[in-house]
């Protein structure tokens, strides 16, 4: 009987070539996936260029404001307005313990008015038509406590002058200076209370006393204001507070009354390290007494640079490299250094890719370079200094992607100037941004080394 023959399949094992193509097959795909699931990455190209509008601002009025309380429980008889100017020892209000005074007020005998007395009439009657607006009604309220306050004036030389026995308690400024009878908590505020978050986060609220309001003893009645020196204090923008760090002075525009002053300024951190600015007026104070918030711009000259949008620049973390471990080439900028990967004893020589340098460290972002390398000091002769400086700090810096060479690179730019839409930096930096450069635009989609063509 023959045997039967087995035929025997051969097993087809997979060889190098083959492993190679298939992740390589396995890579495309995923960065094809990527490709298409990625925001669109648009590209523009830097242009020289300047800015010249004014920073807005809303700052914190401060002054010099006394608070002037009853001395006992009474009735308000005023005898002066809001912003009425007082002399020193000139009366403010009167305290009437019964009431029967301020009720009675305007009642009895009929008054006289002398020749004085009815062009003051007059003026505040005056005043009131020309500048009157339907659009604020509410002023013919103030209107309405100021003719009372000029009557009661009236009414009370006339009892001086017919020596009647006064029933009310008068009381006096003890400063010279412009009376408000509206007050807002605020007036012995001082500029060293005041923080950054206090500012933005401000919320105002007021009181006003009226003739025939009835207060408590010790309670605050009105304020003189009696200097002519104000103050603003503002939440800084990083880059005026970079701008105004070693100036004295600034040009402030008040935009409500269209008027341009040289105010002084300090640029200081608050008690959380935040940025504040204090600027010190001498004029107009009286324009802004009955206010404690204020709009107004900040006038700075043009400033050049290399303008680029905002929505290229972002924040981003770089590792710090003090400068005399470096060794700088002197045909270009690239920068040798030694390094140790951690658990290696071995050194090698690299040259990353520098973001920005200033006279301490060199600022690097490169994926080559990782936490834990020990970057070795070698000397001429090949011999290693000290024991290197292990990669650890990071410093946060504005930036810009680059894109000159197909793939982004981070680049420092110092801003001088920024609005809504563009900023201005410094040109000719060392590894920093030139004219015509291509940069990334929307580079919060944008990550180091990534390729776009």
């Amino acid at each position: 009987m023959a045997k039967k023959k087995i035929k025997v399949l051969p097993v087809r094992r997979l060889n190098i070539v083959h492993l190679i193509f298939i992740f390589f097959f396995i890579y495309m795909v995923i960065m094809v996936g990527r490709y298409v699931a990625k925001e669109d990455i648009k590209v523009c190209e830097v242009t020289e260029g300047s800015l010249t509008q004014n920073h807005n601002y809303t700052g914190l009025i401060l002054r010099t404001e006394t608070l002037v309380s009853a001395k006992e429980d009474g009735y308000i008889k005023c005898y002066a307005g809001d912003g009425d100017r007082i002399s020193k020892n000139g009366v403010l209000f009167a305290l009437d313990k019964t009431g029967s005074d301020v009720q009675n007020s305007g009642s009895g005998t009929q008054s006289s008015i002398s020749k004085e007395q009815y062009r003051s009439l007059r003026k505040y009657l005056n005043h009131f038509g020309t500048a009157y607006s339907g659009q604020n009604y509410t002023d013919v309220y103030s209107f309405k406590d100021q003719l009372t306050t000029v009557l009661y004036g009236i009414e009370q030389q006339e009892a001086g002058e017919q020596g009647e026995k006064s029933k009310l308690q008068l009381q006096e400024s003890d400063v010279s200076g412009v009376v408000y009878f509206t007050m807002d908590g605020l007036e012995n505020l001082s500029a060293d209370k005041v923080t950054r978050k206090s500012l933005e986060n401000i919320t105002l609220s007021g009181s006003r006393v009226l003739s025939g309001d009835f207060v408590k003893a010790k309670s605050p009645v009105c304020k003189v204001i009696s200097d002519e020196e104000w103050s603003i204090l503002i939440p800084i923008t990083d880059v005026d507070a970079k701008y105004y760090a070693d100036k004295t002075s600034a040009k402030v525009i008040l935009t409500d009354i269209d008027a341009e002053v040289t105010a002084g300024i300090e640029v200081y951190e608050d008690a959380d390290g935040k940025k504040l600015a204090k600027l010190v007026l001498n004029d107009y104070m009286s324009s802004y007494a009955a206010d404690r918030l204020i709009s107004f711009q900040l006038a700075k000259p043009v400033v050049s640079g290399l303008k680029v949008p905002k929505t290229s620049v972002v924040n981003n973390e770089l590792f710090v490299i003090p400068v005399s471990y470096g060794r700088k080439s002197e045909s270009s900028n690239e920068v040798k250094f030694y390094r140790k990967k951690e658990g290696s004893s071995e050194r090698e020589v690299i040259t990353p890719a520098i973001s920005y340098v200033d006279n301490k460290f060199y600022y690097i972002d490169d994926p080559g370079v990782q936490e834990g390398d020990m970057i070795l000091k070698v000397k001429t002769d090949g011999t290693v200094q000290g024991n290197g400086y292990p990669i650890k700090e990071r410093e946060t810096l504005k930036g810009i992607y680059n894109v000159n060479k197909g793939y982004a690179i981070f680049e420092v730019v110092d801003i001088l100037d920024e609005n809504d839409s563009y900023c201005i930096v410094k040109g000719g930096t060392v590894y920093g941004l030139a004219v015509y450069d291509h940069i990334v635009l929307n580079a919060s989609t944008v990550d180091e080394d990534d390729l776009l063509y």
